[in-house]
């Protein structure tokens, strides 16, 4: 005769995962093993985190476009954009400065 299923409060497993907080973390507070919150409720979990990474992106886009907020401009294009930042230090610099620069790369097209 098998053991019986070990109740889970699904409502504090959803709070958790939208944290994101780590499988071992959720698993403890659940009083659980990562293994049975893996084999039982890893689509509740994956649910919950898509969830909050959309509000998360929500927000951010917000930020971005109706508050002009440069970080979140930035983050944007770099992370949704596929824009990158490098630093270049012109060593050659006619001031004698060596001051770094920082230059945004549009990503490449595969053509």
């Amino acid at each position: 005769m098998a053991r019986p299923r070990k109740k889970v409060d699904e409502i504090l497993l959803q709070k958790l995962a939208k944290l994101h907080l780590s499988d071992a973390v959720i698993a403890d507070c659940l009083n659980i093993s990562v293994d049975t919150l893996e084999r039982r409720f890893a689509d509740k979990v994956r649910t919950a985190r898509s969830i909050a990474k959309g509000k998360i992106a929500e927000v951010l886009f917000d930020e971005a476009i109706n508050k002009r907020n440069m970080k979140a401009i930035e983050i944007i294009c770099k992370r949704h954009l596929g824009y990158s930042e490098r630093i270049k230090i012109d060593s050659t610099s006619s001031d004698g400065s060596m001051k770094p620069m920082v230059q945004f790369y549009l990503p490449q097209k595969d053509e």
